[in-house]
């Protein structure tokens, strides 16, 4: 059901993804770049253990492993409805595997699912929302945060989530999906495009690992040799009678 024909093309799916803007106005990026956000990281460490509460089969010793295709996927995504240019109910099966292809990701892997939160810039909340997305069918057919292990015959491994802010309307989006075997795609389209301007960069994907800070080692102070005082001890031989 979410698997889209391996001869769609990249090109072609990006096409109609964003809406265009009035006049001569180019197309809205619909893959966005941008470095991990403070509320980014901390959704990402809600979300782990979150899921290896309630979903069954989610393997603690197996993490779900960061893909930066569908990073700057969930950005556009979050960012679309943050500007109220794209309906969270409109992200549909077929829609999310198009954007993800737009942005680089594997058509034969885009097989998974999403979540999505409004209204909050708090991580903990969108979590909370996410896990009780009601949206009629889609809510039971894959397409809520509650993505299984196993999903369309594949395992679910692969993920990228992010939050937009756009005036006083907040986005959140996390996209799980499919793999190839023990690595998660990481490649970008032409598509991308940074959020603030600039170059595209690089972004740290989940789970977002804390790096644990290694002491500087300090240099060890060289002792200074103390001066041995020129001191003669006098023997006198005292004679016995």
């Amino acid at each position: 059901m979410f698997m889209l024909a391996a001869t769609l093309l990249a090109g072609s799916a990006a096409l109609g993804l964003s809406a265009v803007g009035s006049g001569s106005a180019a197309p809205k990026p619909a893959c966005l770049s941008r470095p991990i956000q403070p509320e980014e990281q901390q959704f990402a460490e809600l979300h782990g253990p979150w899921r290896n509460l309630y979903i069954p089969g989610s393997d603690p010793s197996s993490p779900l492993l960061g893909s930066q295709t569908l990073r700057v996927a969930a950005l556009g995504i979050a960012d679309d409805i943050a500007a109220g240019e794209l309906a969270p109910g409109d992200v549909t099966a077929s829609y999310l595997a198009e954007r993800a292809i737009a942005c680089g990701y594997p058509a034969a892997a885009a097989v998974g699912g999403r979540g999505i939160a409004t209204g909050t810039d708090s991580a903990d909340a969108a979590l909370v929302l996410m896990s009780s997305e009601q949206w009629g069918a889609a809510a039971n057919n894959g397409m809520g945060i509650k993505v299984p292990a196993w999903f369309g015959g594949k395992p679910m491994h692969c993920i990228g989530l992010a939050h937009a802010s756009e005036g006083a309307a907040d986005a959140w989006v996390v996209i799980i999906m499919a793999g190839e075997g023990a690595s998660c795609p990481q490649a970008l389209s032409v598509a991308v495009q940074p959020f603030d301007g600039g170059t595209p960069t690089a972004t740290p994907s989940p789970p977002f690992t804390r790096p644990t800070k290694t002491p500087t080692p300090q240099p060890t102070a060289t002792a200074t040799p103390t001066a041995t005082p020129s001191v003669h001890k006098l023997y006198l031989g005292i004679a016995k009678d």
